[in-house]
């Protein structure tokens, strides 16, 4: 959805969509066709399927659920595991993410993503841990909870 609404936002952009899910990447690929939209999608476990690029923006919706975290029986029924929660303390993708995204980034670069309402100071830690040199923000939803966050990498905001 989110390669797919970028693209429809952006037509000049160039998108790649991936995920480790087949399924996903296949009801993916039937969605941009009926919307008449060019997405590349690729299925494989985040920076696999892109590891010999470079790009200008990198935006992601990892899981950021807890392990013990309740979830509505709705949202358990219809969503697989695997596209929710994020281990133990569901900051494990954010590890991963910020730990190697760097090698994918081209020299003037953004990365966003979503993130748990109560996530914010321990992405911001991490930012810290392994992204030093770059700068961010943590933009807020609709119920005023801290819900996104842009990293910027020798881009200046001002």
């Amino acid at each position: 959805v989110i390669a797919i609404t970028l693209k429809l936002k952006e037509p000049k952009l160039q998108v790649i969509g991936t995920d480790i899910s087949k399924e996903a990447i296949l009801l993916a690929k039937k969605n941009a066709e009926s919307l008449n939209t060019k997405v590349d999608f690729l299925v494989g476990n985040l920076f696999e399927p892109i590891k010999n690029k470079k790009f200008d923006i990198v935006v992601s919706n990892p899981p950021y659920i807890s392990e013990n975290e309740e979830l509505d029986a709705l949202v358990k029924e219809n969503e697989p595991h695997i596209a929710l929660f994020g281990g133990k303390d569901g900051l494990k993708y954010y590890r991963l993410i910020l730990k190697n995204v760097e090698k994918i980034l081209n020299e003037k670069a953004m990365i966003a993503f979503e993130i748990g309402s109560t996530q914010k100071d321990e992405i911001i830690k991490l930012i810290h841990k392994y992204l030093p040199s770059t700068t961010y923000e943590v933009l807020k939803d609709m119920q005023g909870r801290d819900r996104m966050v842009f990293i910027y990498k020798d881009i200046n905001t001002d």
